[in-house]
């Protein structure tokens, strides 16, 4: 790296802190992966080309001067020639390394003073009858866990928390934030207040099957697989605080499947035009459908099926069409849909000149509620930014008709000069499309 040019240097830095902000291990994979992501694949073609160039140049030349010392030059003049050349490459590797040092101090201040905002692992916005707060879990640079709770509609940091949990996965179900680690240790905590309502130790005290303590705990689709320090195996469902064995486990799933209710999801058509169709469908839940799709589940529907489900043709679990709105949309993709709202991202036309509109549709109104074109960036960053970029990383959930729309990679414009993405959060009512709130934390 000694042979880049300090541009490259800080381009090249950039790439490892985007690749550390979305927690991926750094590596050769991971960096040409972000890279790609990010439209710098330029940027590491040009550092392999400038070190291959170097390294050819510098074999070429040393190839050179050895013919020429071995054919043309006295005895004398090569002992001073190999003098000189040691006191050069002396000093040239005292400034290599002096560039080295700098490039380093540079890299390190910059993760040193942005621990927060690049090692996020979790970020999303609760709303709950007790009031909406945001959650910002992030890694700082020795690997402790910090938990922040902000107040989104004040922009106040309610509450700053440690966590034994490193580095942790996490799933919330029920309003509960469950945190796992790769250590066996998990904890759950209330979205509202923060505090822990659920660890091993507290479960380990629920049930006499687990007295003896518990040695390791797996997330598995909603079950967290125990092994006690006996080396006994048990299964507990979050959803139901219920500890099961491997018979009684399966028991539990088939009696679920038995159930007769259904989940409600978004299709969109699939077709070869830019012209797309909205379908609301519902399916018999199943357990493991009901635990894998935990966010805003939509699905692509092929011709064959959506001409069938407009007949109301029995469908493979059951599946039924609910509502389907009698508009189409340019390039529809959507946001978040539950069997009462669907909030979708389409265009006004198609070609370079097309702007984004963000529409609603109401399932009891059986029409659309509200549109929303040409957003403000003061008026929401979060929405200005999903004008031009895609929607994949949104995180959704609904409390009445307070929508919060949340997402770790966000770049705001003006904010600062540079590639860097901010965790951001919305709220929006559903009903009117206004923006109520929005925070951009950066404790």
């Amino acid at each position: 790296m000694k042979n880049l040019s300090p541009e490259l240097l800080q381009k090249y830095a950039e790439i490892i802190l985007a690749t550390q902000s979305k927690g991926y291990t750094i590596n050769e994979e991971n960096l040409r992966k972000v890279a790609k992501e990010t439209g710098k694949e330029s940027i590491l073609k040009e550092i392999e080309e400038q070190l291959r160039i170097k390294t050819d140049t510098k074999e070429t030349t040393n190839e050179y001067k050895s013919d020429f010392l071995q054919k043309k030059q006295k005895p004398q003049k090569i002992a001073l020639n190999s003098a000189t050349s040691i006191t050069t490459k002396i000093f040239v590797g005292f400034g290599a390394l002096i560039g080295i040092i700098f490039a380093c101090i540079w890299y390190f201040s910059a993760i040193v003073s942005i621990p927060k905002r690049n090692s996020v692992v979790f970020y999303d916005a609760f709303t709950t009858a007790q009031g909406s707060n945001m959650w910002l879990i992030y890694a700082d640079y020795k690997d402790n866990t910090v938990i922040n709770l902000v107040d989104g509609k004040n922009k106040k940091l309610l509450k700053k928390i440690e966590s034994t949990i490193s580095r942790p996965k996490t799933e919330v179900i029920d309003n509960k934030i469950y945190l796992f680690d790769d250590k066996s240790r998990f904890e759950a905590r209330n979205s509202h207040t923060g505090e822990i309502i659920l660890n091993d130790e507290l479960l380990a005290k629920q049930f006499p099957q687990l007295k003896n303590g518990i040695g390791t705990t797996k997330y598995n689709a909603g079950w967290l697989d125990i092994v006690t320090k006996q080396g006994e195996l048990f299964y507990y469902y979050l959803k139901t605080n219920k500890l099961c064995n491997e018979t009684e486990k399966k028991n539990l799933i088939e009696n679920y499947d038995k159930q007769a209710f259904n989940k409600f999801s978004w299709g969109i058509s699939e077709n070869s035009t830019a012209l797309k169709s909205l379908m609301l469908t519902s399916k018999k839940a199943s357990f493991y459908r009901e635990n894998e799709y935990k966010h805003n589940y939509t699905h692509t529907i092929n011709q064959s099926n959506w001409e069938k489900l407009k007949n109301n043709e029995k469908m493979y679990d059951d599946e039924k069409l609910i509502f389907s709105p009698e508009k189409t949309f340019l390039g529809a993709e959507i946001i978040y849909g539950d069997s009462l709202y669907c909030v979708i991202r389409h265009q006004t036309e198609i070609g370079d000149n097309a702007k984004p509109i963000f529409s609603c549709i109401g399932v009891k109104e059986k029409k659309i509620l509200w549109e929303i074109q040409n957003i403000d960036p003061k008026q929401s960053a979060l929405l200005a930014y999903l004008d031009k970029t895609y929607i994949s990383s949104l995180l959704c959930t609904r409390y009445n008709n307070l929508l919060n729309i949340s997402t770790q990679t966000c770049k705001i414009e003006g904010k600062e000069k540079g590639w860097r993405f901010y965790p951001v959060s919305c709220q929006i009512d559903i009903q009117t499309g206004k923006v109520l709130w929005e925070c951009a934390p950066t404790y």
